[in-house]
């Protein structure tokens, strides 16, 4: 399943160049924090194809003038059709929720599932790191989730990125 969703981001970068090293850094964030809270293998490969095909209907040439809902619906459609990615949408559907409650679904805390709130934390380390990596820029960034732990991100969720950071897995390329 890996091989297939690196060679769509592929396709992709070609048409669109960034896309497979955005979409590559934040599976990877999400391979991460998976693994820091100790989930298995089934779901830790649905994780990493999650982040590396999130955005799957703008790959294919869709209309960027769109909705972030529309984008994830179409998103959600598209990969429900594709046999190699099975069950990724579910994980998708929750890209654009909230741990507070203010995603387009309203779901609080719990509410939304795990993956959805490790979705949450790695889309926004990697908007805010993109390629800087750079120890001060991670370090500034869980400073800011913990300080909004409980409200705005998941408390596990952040002491898991924490984890996986320290552990020196949080920028480890893809496998």
């Amino acid at each position: 399943m890996l091989s297939a969703g690196r060679m769509l981001l592929r396709d992709a970068d070609v048409s669109q160049p960034g896309v497979m090293a955005r979409n590559e850094r934040l599976a990877g964030y999400m391979r991460a924090i998976g693994k820091a809270l100790h989930l298995g293998p089934s779901i830790l490969e649905k994780l990493q194809l999650a982040g590396m095909l999130h955005n799957y209907s703008d790959m294919v040439g869709k209309s960027p003038d769109r909705t972030p809902e529309e984008k994830v619906s179409d998103t959600v459609d598209l990969l429900a059709q594709e046999t190699f990615f099975p069950e990724i949408e579910d994980i998708i559907a929750y890209q654009l929720e909230r741990y507070d409650g203010s995603g387009p679904k309203g779901l609080l805390g719990a509410e939304l599932p795990l993956e959805g709130r490790i979705f949450q934390a790695a889309q926004e380390l990697e908007e805010a790191l993109g390629e800087n990596r750079a120890p001060s820029a991670v370090s500034a960034k869980l400073v800011e989730m913990t300080r909004e732990a409980g409200k705005k991100y998941d408390p596990e969720v952040v002491k898991a990125v924490s984890d996986a950071e320290r552990a020196g897995t949080l920028s480890m390329p893809l496998e």
